[in-house]
C-alpha cells in the first residue's frame, strides 16, 4: 500500500497536535524524603504501595532500589543468586570438557 504526500502530512499533523496537546514532562528528581522511604520500605512493604504514595510507577521504585543497591539485599534475590551460581557450578563440575 503507498501513502501519498497528503496522508503523511495529515499523520505528521495528527502527531504534532498530540505532543502540543501532551501534559508537560514531569520531574523525576527524587526528594530526600523519597530515597529515605525507599530506603525503609523497599523490599518490605508491597512495592506497589511505595509507588502509589510517592506518585511515581512501580519500575521507578525497582530501578531507584536497584541503584541504592538494595536490590541485591532482598532475600529472595540473594537466595536465588546462590541457587543458580550452585547449579552453575555443578553443570560445570559434571560436564568439565565444556566451557560454555
Amino acid at each position: 500500500m503507498q501513502v501519498s504526500c497528503q496522508q503523511t502530512s495529515n499523520i505528521q499533523s495528527k502527531i504534532i497536535r498530540e505532543l502540543e496537546e501532551a501534559p508537560a514532562f514531569v520531574n523525576t528528581h527524587w526528594s530526600e524524603f523519597d530515597t529515605e522511604v525507599v530506603r525503609k520500605y523497599y523490599g518490605k512493604k508491597d512495592t506497589r504501595v511505595i509507588a502509589r504514595l510517592l506518585k511515581r510507577s512501580t519500575d521507578a521504585i525497582y530501578n531507584k532500589a536497584q541503584r541504592m543497591g538494595l536490590y541485591e539485599n532482598m532475600p529472595g534475590v540473594r537466595d536465588q543468586k546462590q541457587s543458580s551460581a550452585q547449579v552453575l557450578q555443578k553443570l560445570r563440575s559434571s560436564n568439565p570438557g565444556r566451557t560454555r
